[in-house]
């Protein structure tokens, strides 16, 4: 029993140690603070917070004790669109500090035409994404 109980409170302290060092790489990278300034919801910022905080537990639960999320395919669906929001919106950032589109387009001699090749990566990750889960998953 004590063995049990030692495991559940390392497991415990060792999964909010991740969890916050995600929540450290979310706001070095500026993800929320960026989309607070698109949304124009400043007044917000505690719920953004809190919202993340709950998101990051609740996803480690989930995780870690295997609990069955009983969604249809709507909410499925609409639980995959939120994700690859979030998804998109990381992979937007990282690319942003690590200055991927200025350098892409230095080395490519790309003056014109940017967005159209953000928007084109963007699709093919969309695509890409589809055909894995309709054709590959089968």
């Amino acid at each position: 029993m004590l063995q049990k109980c030692v495991l559940f409170l390392l497991s415990t302290m060792f999964g909010f140690a991740v969890a916050s060092g995600f929540i450290a790489f979310i706001v070095l990278i500026g993800i929320i603070p960026r989309l607070i300034a698109k949304t124009h919801t400043a007044d917000q910022v505690m719920l953004y917070e809190d919202m993340v905080v709950l998101g990051v537990t609740a996803g480690n639960l989930v995780f870690l004790y295997q609990i069955p999320l009983p969604f249809s395919f709507i909410g499925m669906a609409i639980m995959g669109l939120c994700f690859g929001i979030f998804t998109g919106c990381l992979a937007g950032a990282l690319a942003e500090i690590v200055d991927v589109f200025p350098i892409l387009s230095k080395r490519l001699h790309l003056r014109k035409g940017l967005p159209y090749v953000v928007v084109s990566l963007a699709l093919g990750k969309c695509f890409g994404t589809i055909v894995q889960w309709f054709v590959l998953t089968k």
